[in-house]
């Protein structure tokens, strides 16, 4: 990363405001697409304004200037060819989805439902309902299989064994 691409803060690793490198950035990438030659100046001169607006004590230098537009002007041209590769595979996947829904199936990459947030009480609860919420818990997320039920044969009809 970059040490001027900082828009977290006020201003970036470098002190430079992080509205003019905002700015900047903008220039550029709009050159680098070719978009609107007005919109680009209109940027430009916005540029131009926030510049001009710092303080005397820490004024941005033609040479500085210079080097973040060189900087952000190789961003811009990633970005771009960044763009330019996944714009089809996106595509892709958009229609891949569409066709989905349309044939009435998921999607494949559609995540699992939303797992359910347990309210904790208020209080602490006595032990025995604590145990009784604990197994509660435990049979929701590992369901035991039924028990083997008993034969049908009642005690008085078996036979003892001899001694």
């Amino acid at each position: 990363m970059h040490p001027i691409s900082s828009t977290d803060g006020i201003a970036t690793d470098e002190g430079v405001p992080r509205e003019i490198v905002r700015t900047l950035r903008r220039i550029c990438l709009w050159e680098e697409l070719e978009r609107d030659a007005a919109a680009v100046a209109a940027e430009q001169r916005r540029l131009d304004e926030l510049v001009a607006a710092l303080p005397a004590a820490s004024p941005l230098p033609a040479a500085r200037l210079a080097v973040l537009r060189r900087a952000e002007q190789d961003r811009a041209a990633s970005a771009a060819a960044l763009s330019e590769l996944l714009a089809p595979l996106l595509a892709e996947s958009l229609e891949v989805a569409a066709a989905a829904l349309a044939a009435g199936r998921p999607r494949p990459s559609a995540p699992g439902p939303a797992p359910r947030r347990r309210e904790r009480p208020a209080a602490p609860l006595p032990i025995a309902d604590l145990i009784d919420g604990m197994l509660a818990q435990e049979a929701e997320f590992h369901p035991r299989p039924p028990a083997p039920r008993p034969s049908r044969q009642s005690s008085a009809t078996t036979k003892p064994t001899p001694p």
